[in-house]
């Protein structure tokens, strides 16, 4: 009403993935898995659950969006998990 940001797209074309990473430029675990943060040069066991993390955050913010935020009931969105997630999820336990 006094200032703040007007979408460019329709809210339920908005993730909080996008939101995110314009607003911070990355997810928070991108930040560890850049190659200026390797030990040594060398991933490591750390980088390799980081990562899984970050596929598992990337696929829950995708998964939400300014419409669903808006229009569902707090508990709602908080328990929703994305077919995205299920399939990561899914993967990782057949290994």
């Amino acid at each position: 009403m006094h200032g703040g940001y007007s979408l460019a797209k329709t809210p339920n074309k908005v993730s909080m993935y996008d939101i995110v990473v314009l607003m911070e430029g990355t997810l928070p675990f991108s930040r560890f898995l850049t190659e200026d943060n390797l030990c040594e040069g060398v991933p490591h066991v750390l980088h390799t659950a980081y990562n899984f993390l970050q596929n598992i955050i990337e696929c829950y913010l995708r998964g939400l969006t300014i419409a669903s935020l808006v229009e569902q009931p707090i508990n709602a969105w908080q328990t929703t998990v994305p077919d995205q997630l299920n399939n990561l999820l899914g993967q990782r336990q057949k290994v």
